[in-house]
């Protein structure tokens, strides 16, 4: 017996080391402790599925026991089955991924040409690979084979009539909940949606779709990480749709039509050994002045719109409107330009005009100058307003080799758009010059947009594109206006303001592509004025601040501050692998909560024991559950309460958020006790998975 025990902390401390390949904990040396596991309960049937806790945890130990000795042999004998980042070894990572493989372990991909299918509601037919489909409003095909969570699969998918069409993975095998990217017609947009039987659907990503683009579409799906990530295969290397933190529903793939005829084919099916990127907030804090056109002027200045770029000898120069006050837009003709050897020096040195208005070359304006430097020749592009009225903007341009001298381009305009059509800064991406701007999307008044426009050369510029549309709609100032757009890692940072309610405030949005924002994507708000990003010679980032009210240029650091992503997830009614302590417990699944469920009614408890890598200051849990529940933090001998939901506990399944801070790791652990809120009623919590974040 003593014997058994042993194997049984062994596996469970082994399988807690596997979400850590790197041994985060070797720092520090953690206290040898003792694994309480429960003895078979009896516990009345009360007209429900229940399976003594005891059996539960006897089964998820020899499944996993199993399956170690298999990777362990393929180890010795040299067999790459157990390859799953396919680098031509098995090593660390693979044991990584096997260890992280839900809800249980899936090993084997099956090729295309094997995958049965169960059809749920609809009209479906397979030939030669190709599978089609009708239904009137809600249909569903679902592979009979179970598949990795970390999957990396291309679906063709043509849309002949009808309202929506989709590929279905991380599905239930039902195919009544799970995930689906489909084409919907009526919205005009790819949609990533998690789904649960018709008519339940929570949209989690979007991208612009128009039947004109062809109705048939290849797309890539890539599930890692809790993360998903969607591309047009073929077409572009960013991903068109993304989310992270999501929890798979089961472990089948599918299709899905929403009341049309479709036909799909499977093209390409593999397991996925790419990571879900990283996800950063930009924030910014004290701004500090820098530079003040007023200096050494009988009136006071201000300064808008502007821009920074570096010499040949590394020395900063900003650029940007000015006028004496008070404000008038429209008599803007003339450029500052200052100089200045480190970004923080004050103050800058002082240059005459960079450039003033010329009515010759059809200009009434001088707004919103941005420089690209492009193989020893500097560009740059700005509003030229326009003769004939508002609704047809010039975007012009001027070049310069030192800076100080600058030649309008003789082919201006670039282009001419909508009303106040403004504001260009462009960027380089894949070899290909991106300008974004702001715009309207109609005449006379339509929705305010960030516009852009693509080129091979700077000179020539494709038609509008839309990259963000605002709800709100007019035409003078709007809240698309002096976008700046920066990729920092693995995503693209979009500003754009001013807030309608704040002329100092501008909003963040984030994307995996270059090409489009939504309002969904907003993720933080940054307290300045028509700013600009700008990196430091020593790699320090800053974000500028200027306006009409405020005579100069501002500064203040930036830090990227990442955001939390799941680093465990557990099903509990799958996985016991964290818990270590319990009374009258037991696994159920009469609620309904897409799993079996971990109940603790009346006097029961479980307590789960997860260690936390060093460094991690705050938690956050998520966690699935139905009843009463009373969540404390285990302190020692201690507890904290960190949930009582007393007598009136959610009467559906409910997703609660939670945060813990680094005062409520018991040495280097975090250990939670579940318990019923009011024993009473018989009514505890129905636990089905929790998740942690960091």
């Amino acid at each position: 017996m003593i014997q058994i025990q042993t194997i049984k902390i062994f596996f469970l401390f082994f399988i807690a080391l596997l979400l850590y390949p790197q041994n985060p904990f070797a720092s520090k040396q953690k206290p040898v402790r003792t694994v309480h596991y429960m003895k078979s309960v009896e516990i009345p049937e009360n007209s429900r599925f229940y399976q003594p806790f005891s059996t539960r945890l006897d089964e998820s130990i020899r499944t996993g026991q199993n399956q170690l000795l298999r990777f362990y042999d393929a180890v010795k004998k040299g067999d790459l089955s157990f390859d799953y980042n396919q680098d031509g070894a098995v090593n660390t990572r693979d044991l990584y991924i096997l260890a992280n493989v839900w809800p249980q372990s899936v090993t084997i991909l099956p090729s295309i040409d094997e995958i049965q299918w169960t059809s749920q509601r609809g009209e479906w037919t397979l030939d030669s690979g190709l599978i089609e489909g009708v239904s009137g409003i809600d249909a569903r095909l679902v592979s009979e084979s179970l598949f990795p969570s970390n999957i990396d699969f291309t679906v063709k998918i043509h849309l002949k009539e009808g309202n929506g069409a989709g590929a279905m993975f991380w599905a239930d095998a039902t195919g009544e909940t799970g995930y689906v990217v489909r084409l919907d017609e009526n919205l005009g947009l790819f949609l990533l949606a998690r789904v649960g039987p018709w008519p339940e659907e929570e949209k989690l990503d979007r991208y612009p779709w128009r039947p004109s683009d062809g109705p048939a579409v290849e797309l890539r799906i890539v599930t890692s990480d809790f993360g998903i990530r969607v591309y047009l295969a073929q077409q572009s290397p960013y991903p068109i749709l993304e989310t992270i933190n999501q929890t798979p529903m089961g472990n089948h793939i599918g299709f899905y039509l929403q009341d049309a005829r479709a036909s799909f084919s499977l093209l390409e099916l593999n397991s996925s050994n790419v990571s879900t990127p990283d996800l950063f907030v930009p924030e910014d804090g004290e701004y500090s002045g820098i530079y003040d056109q007023s200096v050494g002027e009988e009136e006071s200045w201000y300064i808008n719109d502007h821009c920074f770029t570096r010499d040949r000898e590394g020395k900063f120069h900003l650029f940007g409107i000015t006028h004496p006050h008070p404000n008038k837009p429209d008599d803007e003709d003339q450029f500052a330009h200052a100089s200045a050897e480190n970004l923080l020096q004050v103050p800058w040195e002082k240059h005459p005009f960079a450039l003033v208005t010329d009515t010759t070359e059809g200009e009434n304006h001088l707004w919103s100058p941005f420089i690209f430097d492009k193989e020893g020749m500097y560009y740059m592009f700005y509003t030229a307003g326009s003769l004939p009225g508002n609704y047809s903007f010039r975007m012009h341009l001027a070049t310069s080799t030192d800076l100080f001298q600058w030649t309008r381009y003789e082919g201006n305009p670039l282009f001419e758009d909508y009303y106040d059509a403004r504001d260009p800064m462009v960027i380089k991406v894949d070899g290909r010059y991106i300008m974004y701007y702001t715009a309207t999307n109609d005449r006379p008044s339509g929705a305010h947009i960030v516009a852009y426009r693509t080129s091979d050369d700077l000179l020539r510029w494709s038609p509008r594109h839309t990259a963000f549309t605002h709800d709100s709609i007019g035409t003078n100032n709007g809240p698309t206006e002096s976008p700046f757009v920066v990729q920092y890692g693995a995503h693209f940072y979009l500003l754009a303001g001013p807030d309608p309610d704040n002329y100092r405030t501008t909003i963040v949005y984030r994307s995996s592509t270059p090409y489009h924002w939504d309002l969904t994507d907003r993720i933080g708000v940054l307290n300045a004025h028509a700013p600009e990003l700008i990196q430091d010679t020593d790699g320090s980032w800053y974000v500028s601040h200027c306006g009409w009210y405020y005579n100069g240029v501002y500064l203040s650091p930036l830090t990227w501050r990442p955001e939390p992503k799941t680093r465990l997830f557990v099903n509990l009614g799958e996985s016991l692998d964290f818990v270590t302590d319990q009374n009258e417990t037991f696994v159920s699944d009469w609620r309904g909560t897409a799993g079996l469920d971990l109940v603790a009614d009346e006097q029961g408890f479980f307590i789960l024991e997860i260690p936390i890598p060093d460094g991690v200051q705050i938690l956050e849990i998520e966690l699935q559950e139905e009843g009463e529940l009373r969540l404390e933090v285990m302190l020692g001998d201690e507890s904290k309460v960190l949930l009582d939901q007393g007598d009136s506990g959610p009467g559906i399944p409910s997703i609660l958020r939670l945060e813990v801070g680094e005062g409520d790791l018991d040495q280097g652990y975090l250990r939670l006790r579940f318990k019923d809120s009011d024993p009473s009623d018989g009514w505890g919590p129905n636990v089905n998975w929790i998740r942690l974040l960091w």
